[in-house]
């Protein structure tokens, strides 16, 4: 039973399974013969038989046959296939719903991939289906085959150069038809549209903007006109707040369609190089209170430290938050009178930066004397270096409270770092403030620090 098992996998997974003309070959022919060798099976007829067998008999382990040569096996026997039942929940074997389960097949010419699928389509009857045309461009019948499938031009929310961007953004472009059509007035109907008008943001959905840039789509597919039609799930919702770059969806909607809270939109904002400090302080502005907004800010920290703080993938850990994203978080914090516990006093980025060195290299005297204050470690390296030679090498307004602050905690004045110390980087980078503050305690001996080879001049 094994053997005839793998032997039916390995039939279903040859490359020429994978090759677009072929479909139209399956599901055309009246009957099926699978040829092995000298063996042979006719209509295929025992492949159901089989299965149900291997499905019963638990013991066994089920067939398993993924991407497309899952899907021609699904579309066997013919019969069946021709009959629509495999394809009633999305609308029927439209383009759509053939571009999704076969639009990444094999083919030499990508334009093959429409030219084939058309043929066994329910839509190959309508006279706006685009024709079969070799002078047409990729890019063309791209776009074309886009205008037609969602009944509205679409280039402004999606970029089709080739028939794989088509492929790769049809529920991206479902949701820009649906929003187009809901935001007119007044609103129009979209049954019409593939899957009756109705689709879900998921995190696959929500990769389009992160190449695209088109992240206002956001806002507007959330408006209350496209309610009922467009649901976002939580994990979209963390993916945007994630990796948006250039516009800041809105926040209430985004939590009220996605049924996620303010503490996992914050979570996913401290992982945000781009945004991540915009959509703090955003969240801090907009909340009803300070004090709300703070106490999402503190559950936030006990998701990162607490005792029982989550690592998975929808919570990764602290490993992965970003050091101007937590600075703003804790600045907040602060300014709202609010403790830092949960608190890791060690924590480091994945670029090795600590929170107090980089609120000194990023000019954030403020917040770098707040965190001496409240007991971060004065001798914690960040990027390799003490706070003591940052503050060395970023002179700037303010510096001086952090400077003596450090240089009064007792720390080792004369620490050398890659043959550096705090008072050999002040001259290199023209510190003379610094200079004089390490001259002055009572904590530094210049006997100590390294002395300059003599020159063959001297």
């Amino acid at each position: 039973m094994r053997s005839i098992r793998d032997g039916l996998v390995d039939i279903l997974d040859r490359p020429w399974f994978r090759r677009v003309w072929i479909l139209q070959e399956v599901a055309n022919a009246s009957a099926i013969v699978v040829y092995c060798g000298k063996q042979s099976v006719y209509g295929f007829r025992a492949r159901d038989r089989q299965l149900l067998m291997w499905h019963e008999q638990r013991s066994l382990p089920q067939i398993k046959v993924e991407g497309q040569s899952q899907a021609v096996r699904e579309i066997m026997p013919t019969r069946r296939w021709a009959q629509g039942s495999r394809w009633t929940a999305e609308g029927g074997r439209t383009m759509f719903s053939l571009l999704k389960h076969f639009g990444r097949s094999e083919a030499t010419d990508q334009r093959d991939i429409v030219y084939a699928l058309r043929g066994i389509s329910m839509d190959n009857s309508n006279p706006f289906l685009p024709a079969v045309d070799y002078e047409l461009s990729e890019t063309s019948l791209a776009i074309t085959m886009a205008c037609f499938i969602f009944h509205h031009e679409l280039t402004l929310w999606a970029r089709l150069d080739s028939i794989s961007d088509l492929v790769a953004q049809l529920d991206w472009l479902l949701v820009a038809s649906i929003t187009e059509h809901r935001n007119w007035c007044p609103p129009a109907d979209v049954s019409h549209l593939p899957s009756r008008g109705t689709v879900e943001i998921t995190p696959q959905v929500s990769e389009t903007p992160s190449v695209t840039g088109h992240w206002k789509l956001i806002d507007k597919a959330l408006s209350p006109f496209t309610a009922g039609h467009i649901t976002i799930s939580p994990q979209a919702v963390m993916e945007i707040y994630r990796k948006c770059d250039s516009f800041i969806p809105n926040l209430r909607n985004m939590r009220c369609r996605g049924n996620i809270s303010y503490d996992d939109i914050l979570y996913a904002a401290l992982q945000n190089p781009f945004r991540g400090p915009q959509i703090i302080n955003e969240f801090w502005e907009s909340s009803d209170s300070r004090d709300d907004a703070a106490a999402c800010g503190v559950n936030v920290l006990r998701l990162l430290w607490g005792k029982e703080a989550p690592n998975n993938a929808f919570y990764p850990g602290p490993t992965v938050v970003r050091s101007i994203c937590l600075v703003a978080l804790v600045s907040q914090l602060i300014r709202s009178r609010r403790m830092l516990t949960p608190f890791d006093r060690s924590w480091k980025s994945q670029e090795d930066e600590s929170l107090l060195g980089y609120s000194i290299t990023s000019g954030n005297t403020w917040l770098a004397q707040k965190l001496l204050v409240l007991g971060a470690d004065p001798n914690l390296k960040s990027s390799g270096w003490t706070p003591l030679m940052l503050v060395a090498m970023n002179p700037c307004d303010g510096i001086e409270e952090i400077a003596i602050t450090l240089i009064d905690s007792r720390i080792d004045l004369h620490e050398a770092v890659r043959g550096e110390t705090a008072m050999t980087l002040a001259k290199k980078h023209k510190n003379t403030e610094m200079e004089r503050w390490l001259n002055r305690s009572r904590y530094f001996d210049s006997n100590k620090e390294p002395q300059k080879e003599p020159s063959l001049d001297s």
